[in-house]
């Protein structure tokens, strides 16, 4: 594990994310700031600033585009090409999720306003606007690009196909979705909620075929890596599900309600932050050891791996930081 980098934002950092080929990492922080960086030479080449406080950012799967949102749901989408802005929106309400279509051809948001809306960035027009009952916690598209599914406070997952945007499935779940996510491929669709139930679909057919309850809520799921799943209980309790067998096999309590929990592209390695300002990385091979603990001021609000073994997290205290795992 070695410290490569280290860059001071005026304002906590509120998002991190590697450009799919690892050229690039941007950083989202409350400065106004949203900045790029070369990973070769750590040089800033790009920022832009908002007058308010910029809170997300994500590449598009194939690295064409930049997508930020500031904290009063202003959207830039950004060429990396030449980092001229391709396209903006300002949405009525706070911005809860932001999702890219596989193909990078739509981009997803979702709403404190109860609204999803897709973007169609190559004609740059809304092809798709629905409701919630209230406001938006989660959404997310399946990897072939076919569906795009919706969670919320009101209980609902909607998913709507994206050839011709026509509703297919609509259903009620016993607590606030807070969280989902596609797994084997695109196969299973897993949907959480906060009374703690886990609910797997069959794809396609949207089949309920698995509902079991783990813990006293569910808050948080990480991506799906090698059938293990990344899951953040309520009482700071992280649990690994293996989804061949949908058991824990391994189980973490940490200090912190947990905010984050990614594994590599390499699956060896785990990280995990927390609102305490904990950072974990956990070797899965020997025995799940701990082989890295960072201690913060303040909450690490996120974090992201390059395919290069790069680690880089950031949060309240205004740092962004970058390791070398492997």
């Amino acid at each position: 594990m070695r410290h490569i980098f280290e860059f001071e934002c005026n304002g906590p950092v509120w998002q991190v994310a590697f450009s799919p080929n690892g050229r690039y990492l941007a950083c989202a922080s409350g400065d106004g700031y949203l900045r790029v960086f070369s990973v070769d030479s750590w040089d800033i080449v790009f920022s832009h600033k908002s007058e308010n406080e910029m809170i997300r950012v994500a590449f598009s799967p194939n690295g064409r585009y930049l997508a930020c949102l500031d904290v009063y749901a202003f959207l830039w989408v950004f060429s990396s090409a030449c980092w001229g802005v391709e396209f903006e929106f300002e949405h009525e309400k706070y911005v809860w999720s932001l999702s890219f279509s596989p193909d990078s051809r739509f981009l997803a948001t979702g709403t404190m306003g109860n609204r999803v809306r897709v973007f169609n960035l190559h004609e740059k027009t809304v092809v798709l606007e629905y409701r919630h009952g209230n406001e938006i916690l989660c959404l997310d598209f399946d990897p072939q690009g076919k569906y795009l599914v919706s969670g919320g406070m009101d209980r609902h997952v909607k998913i709507y196909s994206t050839m011709g945007w026509l509703k297919v499935f609509d259903s009620k779940f016993r607590g606030p979705v807070e969280a989902l996510g596609f797994c084997r491929n695109g196969k299973l669709l897993v949907i959480t909620d906060t009374k703690g139930f886990i609910y797997v679909l069959q794809s396609g057919t949207w089949a309920r075929i698995l509902e079991l309850r783990l813990c006293g809520g569910i808050y948080y799921i990480g991506p799906c890596s090698n059938n293990l799943l990344p899951i953040a209980c309520k009482g700071n309790i992280l649990k690994i599900i293996d989804i061949s067998r949908w058991r824990s096999i391994y189980e973490l309590d940490l200090e912190g309600t947990i905010l984050n929990a990614k594994f590599a592209p390499n699956p060896r390695y785990l990280a995990i932050c927390d609102d305490e300002g904990t950072l974990l990385i956990i070797d899965t091979t020997i025995n799940w050891d701990i082989i890295h603990r960072e201690k913060l001021w303040g909450p690490i609000y996120s974090l992201a791996f390059s395919h290069s073994g790069l680690l880089a997290f950031g949060g309240e205290d205004q740092h962004l930081r970058i390791f070398k795992v492997w």
